[in-house]
């Protein structure tokens, strides 16, 4: 026995199996987030690198989520072993991107959790990162290394985090 359909039905069926055909096979929009991002990066802020004496900040990116079209949110927490034997930290809130083709990531400080006081009128500053997720292969480990630029003063320096 025949079922007749109207010409609506085998269009719109026909239009849902186009559709389905790129999204899943071609590529074209990520469907499914790349888990390597997600979860606790530790390393330094280099400051001062092209000098005698470089300045290394303790810092830890903490990628929480990555959603289907690459935007990636999180935190950053950089600390300071000041001369005076304490360490003080401040926390910020981080978004950007990630180009799963290029492996090229892009995260914008974007507004403070906490911060410690500074002595001697030191200030937090909010920053940007630009830079690239790498393989290292000595220690068999994935890094983020690139450019921070601080948006205070865009003073700049060398971001190196390894995943934990």
């Amino acid at each position: 026995m025949f079922r007749y359909y109207s010409y609506e039905i085998i269009f719109y069926l026909y239009f849902v199996q186009r559709l389905l055909f790129i999204l899943f096979f071609v590529g074209t929009i990520n469907v499914f987030p790349n888990p390597l991002l997600i979860g606790n990066w530790n390393g330094f802020i280099v400051q001062k690198y092209d000098t005698e004496y470089p300045v290394y900040l303790p810092c830890t990116i903490n990628i929480s989520s990555i959603s289907s079209v690459n935007q990636v949110s999180g935190t950053i927490e950089i600390a300071v072993h000041h001369s005076n034997g304490k360490i003080y930290k401040s926390k910020a809130n981080i978004s950007g991107s990630f180009n799963p083709n290029t492996y090229q990531i892009n995260l914008i400080n974007e507004q403070f959790i906490y911060q410690d006081i500074l002595p001697e009128n030191g200030k937090w500053c909010l920053g940007i990162f630009n830079g690239g997720v790498y393989r290292s292969k000595t220690a068999k480990q994935y890094l983020f290394k690139g450019r921070y630029i601080t948006k205070c003063d865009n003073s700049e320096a060398l971001l190196v985090v390894y995943k934990q």
